[in-house]
């Protein structure tokens, strides 16, 4: 009899075991499936990109060095492509030729567009010297020539991409080329051409919070903001040159760094014609581990077409305390 117990026993305990395993199971499977039936009904929501911490910190820190962010209240961009707006064909005539710029297009690289000229007299070069997108500089930049053999000459002009993300750009309105078209008999004039383009989006390619620190003799110098990296900290400057003619060239006279001296040469840039250009101060944190303050003043050079000096003028200092 006391045998018969025990395996009676023994065999409801088998029988409780069966039941929680096989209810162990049947909640794991709702559990799975009503999270699955979330992660899909909230697909759109959630970021599916994985990085790792330091990889995070590293594009945090790129961002910093890199990036002049523009126009922080226009149209949120939802993917990395550059909107293409309608440009129509352009004619201009010039010492003796034709030039047309036409065909507009973006890819990954940038902008590009075309450029036929055509000269009429004699063998004529065609430099088109600068390029501005709404204001900006940029590098792009053409040289051709053309003989008198009856067609046109073709060249493509690209605007690269990694100048306009630099910006924070990745649409605009307006297209400025200065042009120089020289034949063999005469040397031609520096020519300035707006090309207005038209989009759907309504938005400015503009900086936002600058602080105006000199405007005259056709100069204007804002203080832009400082960033940093894990080995620089970046000062910077939005510079426009208001003269349409002439260029200028931009020169650190003084900089104080938590009011003490700091020699800066680095600093010698042109400002293009009629152009608007961001400039950054680079000061090595093994020099000053942190910036607190600074106090700075320019050397603001006039130049000729030749690139001779025409006149210096010296701004007034301009002091920033950044808060911690």
């Amino acid at each position: 009899m006391t045998k018969r117990k025990d395996n009676v026993v023994r065999m409801e305990k088998r029988a409780t075991n069966r039941f929680g395993l096989f209810l162990l199971i049947l909640i794991v499977i709702v559990g799975f499936g009503y999270g699955g039936y979330y992660l899909y009904q909230h697909r759109k929501e959630i970021d599916w990109e994985f990085k790792w911490p330091w990889q995070k910190e590293e594009l945090d820190n790129d961002e910093k060095a890199n990036n002049v962010l523009i126009n922080q209240n226009q149209p949120k961009r939802n993917n990395n492509k550059l909107v293409v707006p309608n440009m129509s064909e352009q004619s201009i005539m010039t010492n003796d030729t034709e030039i047309k710029v036409y065909d507009l297009k973006a890819d990954d690289k940038g902008y590009t567009f075309n450029i036929d000229f055509k000269a009429t007299i004699s063998t004529s070069t065609l430099n088109i010297e600068k390029v501005l997108i709404d204001g900006f500089d940029t590098s792009a930049k053409l040289t051709i020539t053309d003989t008198l053999d009856g067609s046109p000459t073709t060249g493509t002009i690209r605007v690269n991409k990694s100048e306009l993300d630099a910006l924070g750009i990745y649409a605009f309105n307006k297209l400025t080329l200065y042009i120089k078209a020289d034949t063999l008999d005469k040397e031609g004039s520096l020519t300035r051409k707006d090309i207005q383009v038209y989009n759907t989006l309504d938005y400015k390619n503009e900086l936002t919070g600058l602080i105006e620190t000199y405007h005259k003799n056709n100069a204007q110098i804002f203080f832009y903001k400082i960033a940093d990296d894990k080995d620089n900290t970046y000062i910077y400057f939005d510079f426009i040159n208001e003269d349409k003619n002439n260029s200028k060239r931009i020169k650190v006279k003084k900089l104080l760094i938590n009011d003490e001296l700091y020699e800066y040469k680095e600093l010698n840039e042109n400002i293009y014609c009629g152009a608007n250009k961001v400039l950054y101060l680079t000061i090595p944190k093994k020099d000053i581990k942190e910036i607190n303050n600074i106090t700075i003043s320019f050397f603001v050079l006039g130049l000729d077409r030749s690139g001779a000096t025409t006149g210096i003028y010296i701004t007034p200092e301009y002091s920033k305390v950044f808060k911690k």
